[in-house]
């Protein structure tokens, strides 16, 4: 299940350069900057993203402050195994 498609709301000490730094890894699908701030992250693989934001974070001088998942629902996890 860690391939399937996930949204995450993030918020951090830059989230503009947050968003730069994730757009470019390719398990991140889509960052898209929020009007009040922080980027909400679609990946492709969840584990790949969850295994290297720890890194990218510390290696760019950045501090998460919450990331929560947006679509972590139990109906989107239906949908998605009945579409594949």
């Amino acid at each position: 299940m860690t391939d399937r498609p996930v949204r995450y709301s993030i918020t951090s000490s830059d989230d503009r350069a947050l968003a730069a730094v994730l757009i470019a890894r390719p398990a991140v699908q889509s960052v898209n900057l929020r009007p009040t701030g922080g980027p909400d992250v679609q990946v492709s693989d969840l584990g790949t993203f969850a295994s290297e934001l720890p890194a990218l974070t510390r290696s760019h001088d950045l501090t998460l402050f919450e990331l929560s998942p947006s679509d972590e629902s139990l109906e989107s996890v239906f949908a998605y195994l009945v579409d594949r």
